[in-house]
């Protein structure tokens, strides 16, 4: 039986940038966490530069909804993955999603109080789910030694795990 791998098709041009493009480039979401138990599931682009930035993009859900409500929402929220703008980085006049949806102007403002939850999407239908705890002075910093993987039929169960483990330490 001849068997041919990845590596041996030649690969030119137009190719090869599709290939490494849909390799290179998961989905990336961030959810804020509210006091007021609401979700707000935020689009990521990647940037010219590459950069996994924030989009305009976002949903708003409660906690306490169905997971068939929470998922649907994640659903169309990761379908504006790399596909919604990305913030200009440079342009300090435009706000970020945070910023709009609680109302401040600054960032710091924007997310006191608030936790945050970093997701990413990959090609092969599974979720890497990673807390995160705040800390005053460093911001968000990503627990990578409690992150969940899992697929689609247990990504809300684990989005509910991981809510309980990120923590502010410090504002």
């Amino acid at each position: 039986m001849n068997t041919r791998t990845l590596y041996d098709i030649p690969l030119r041009g137009d190719s090869m940038k599709l290939l490494f493009k849909k390799q290179i480039k998961p989905k990336f979401m961030s959810i804020y966490i509210k006091s007021n138990d609401h979700l707000y599931l935020v689009a990521n682009s990647f940037n010219k530069d590459n950069w996994i930035v924030e989009t305009d993009f976002y949903n708003e859900i409660p906690l306490e909804a169905s997971d068939k409500e929470i998922l649907t929402k994640f659903k169309e929220c990761l379908d504006n993955c790399n596909k919604a703008l990305p913030l200009d980085l440079n342009d300090k006049t435009h706000l970020k999603a945070i910023c709009k949806i609680t109302g401040y102007k600054s960032y710091t403002r924007a997310t006191q109080g608030i936790k945050l939850i970093s997701i990413e999407a990959n090609d092969n239908c599974e979720y890497i789910i990673t807390p995160t705890e705040k800390k005053k002075g460093q911001g968000y910093l990503h627990i990578g030694e409690k992150k969940i993987i899992c697929n689609e039929v247990d990504l809300i169960l684990s989005i509910r795990l991981v809510i309980k483990i990120v923590s502010i330490s410090s504002e």
